[in-house]
């Protein structure tokens, strides 16, 4: 598709090695800069996290965390009982 207006990524840092998780990383970023809006659904916190302007946590079906990669950060205690972090 060319110039698609959102992109949608499913676990896309699943299984990949460290510098290849980052030229990746790089390339969504690019992405975002030129207006397109990305959509990542990821276990990997800390990358979602470093490329995210707004977070969503969902537990059973249902959203326990909305906000700002921040805000998230600045929970402990919710990283650690949602995320395990």
């Amino acid at each position: 598709m060319r110039e698609p207006r959102l992109i949608l990524l499913d676990e896309p840092f699943e299984g990949l090695a460290p510098l290849i998780m980052q030229d990746l990383i790089r390339v969504c970023r690019h992405i975002a800069e030129e207006g397109r809006t990305i959509l990542i659904v990821e276990q990997n916190v800390h990358a979602a996290l470093g490329l995210a302007h707004r977070c969503y946590v969902l537990n059973n079906g249902h959203t326990v965390f909305e906000g700002t990669p921040d805000a998230l950060r600045g929970d402990a205690e919710f990283m650690h009982k949602h995320l395990g972090v």
